[in-house]
């Protein structure tokens, strides 16, 4: 009975599944006969693994395992390029960024942070409304993670909003400081590299398909304009919005936060351990070691003084590594054999140099194309591991253009303001509490979509080009 009703389910994706195979089968054997094989191969795994990305027949683990062996019987494609994506240091970080998640879990260093933001609220609707965006833009320092962020800061915003006085406008209120959480979780993810998995990946492609490097520092300092003007416009905007139901000299009550004893030792010591990692990565510049090694060497140490026990935070998932796995193998093989060439040259000579003699247009043209896209795409993952291998190769014949297109292109796929369902932090939001729908998302989002891709065409054009 219950095979029945799943195959019922989830029959349409399986006949227009069997279609795309149909139709991916006819491209191999007919419209690219004239391709080596092994860049015909690659395009239909490629083509095919994003298919089932969308239309989520099997979840991303299973589909990125069909890709995986797809890739093993593709000719003329050595084994340990098929497994590259797994050794490099985007995957590294990422694989020990989780056991620092687990470790975080264990101690109230979270806990506290929110707090003591929090406290300097001041029984102030409008304070408490920069406290929540602070709140998620400090922990994407120390919570690479934005699903976990965003778990972490649902609960005590939740908590928080108890303390509301007005109890006829409660409902709205608590729906704007929700909103604001879900904006400043999207605004978060482009100050540093680590602060999400996006990020990663864009400068692994660019390592793969370039050889240029962007580090920590060079990321952040970068970043630090379009972001704090995010930070200040969501503010003006959630305070506008605000004050219509919430007079500015409305008070609430005392927020009382639990008390919590002293920092014991362990998270003193696991507290200096992240500063220390934060450090390290402000100066790779300098050192030239990966962004992993520092993560590794918390991990070791705090495990060696028996700070943390191994049994405890050894709980990974494989979901997120299996798919940046995947995610930079076939970044690795693209590169490796030339296949977005195969589309470059499609594409005549004259509009390329059009664009890339004219910045401004190319920007616009990213912007709006990878929003579009995004609406059909909410994985943002996906959406950047479509996006900057195509404009790193659109635009690589013009160095001066190329890493300020590739970061236009990164933080465009950061902003999923406008849907619930664009961003995972957006959807745990969204599905965690009841005040906020889907036209509070549009209506904010789109204001926000319009007024962020100026300021990123501003940004972009007199300091990321000057500067890179």
């Amino acid at each position: 009975m219950q095979m029945g009703c799943f195959l019922k389910k989830d029959l349409k994706k399986w006949i227009f599944t069997i279609i795309m195979i149909f139709l991916l089968l006819i491209l191999f054997e007919s419209i690219m006969i004239s391709l080596p094989t092994e860049i015909r191969y690659v395009i239909v795994v490629l083509i095919f693994t994003v298919w089932l990305l969308l239309i989520e027949l099997f979840p991303s683990t299973i589909v990125m395992l069909i890709a995986l062996l797809l890739l093993f019987l593709t000719p003329k494609i050595e084994y340990s390029l098929v497994l590259s994506g797994f050794s490099s240091d985007g995957f590294m970080l990422i694989f020990f960024s989780l056991f620092l998640i687990s470790i975080l879990k264990e101690t109230s260093i979270p806990v506290r942070i929110v707090y003591f933001v929090i406290r300097q609220a001041d029984k102030s609707h409008f304070k408490l409304l920069s406290s929540i965006l602070i709140i998620s833009q400090i922990m994407s320092f120390i919570i690479p993670a934005t699903a976990v962020r965003a778990n972490i800061l649902v609960e005590f915003i939740e908590n928080i909003t108890e303390y509301l006085d007005d109890i006829d406008e409660e409902y709205y209120v608590k729906k704007i400081y929700f909103l604001t959480l879900a904006i400043g979780l999207n605004i978060s993810s482009v100050v540093v590299i680590t602060a999400s998995i996006s990020n990663i990946i864009t400068i692994e492609f660019l390592i793969i398909y370039t050889g240029e490097k962007i580090s920590y520092l060079k990321w952040f300092v970068l970043m630090v304009p379009l972001w704090l003007s995010l930070i200040c416009i969501t503010w003006i905007l959630m305070a506008s919005l605000l004050k219509r139901k919430v007079p500015i000299g409305t008070k609430i009550n005392k927020i009382e936060t639990k008390k919590l004893s002293k920092l014991t030792t362990q998270e003193y010591l696991i507290t200096g351990c992240i500063v220390f990692a934060i450090i390290f990565w402000m100066f790779q510049g300098s050192h030239e070691l990966p962004l992993s090694f520092p993560l590794i060497l918390v991990i070791v140490f705090l495990s060696i003084i028996k700070v943390i026990d191994w049994e405890t935070i050894n709980t990974i998932k494989v979901d997120l590594l299996l798919f940046v796995g995947v995610s930079l193998t076939l970044g690795n093989i693209i590169q490796e054999i030339e296949v977005i060439q195969y589309f470059y040259e499609l594409i005549p000579g004259t509009y390329i140099e059009y664009l890339l003699k004219s910045p401004l247009i190319m920007f616009t043209l990213i912007i709006i194309l990878v929003h579009f896209v995004h609406l059909f795409v909410p994985n943002i993952q996906t959406l950047t591991l479509i996006a900057i291998p195509l404009v790193i190769t659109f635009s690589q014949s013009e160095p001066n253009i190329l890493l300020p297109a590739v970061l236009v292109t990164s933080v465009t796929c950061t902003f999923g303001f406008l849907l619930s369902v664009q961003t995972i932090s957006n959807l745990i939001v969204y599905t965690s509490t009841s005040y906020l729908t889907q036209k509070d998302f549009i209506l904010s989002g789109s204001i926000l979509i319009l007024i962020s891709s100026i300021l990123t065409l501003i940004i972009s054009f007199f300091i990321w080009i000057p500067l890179l």
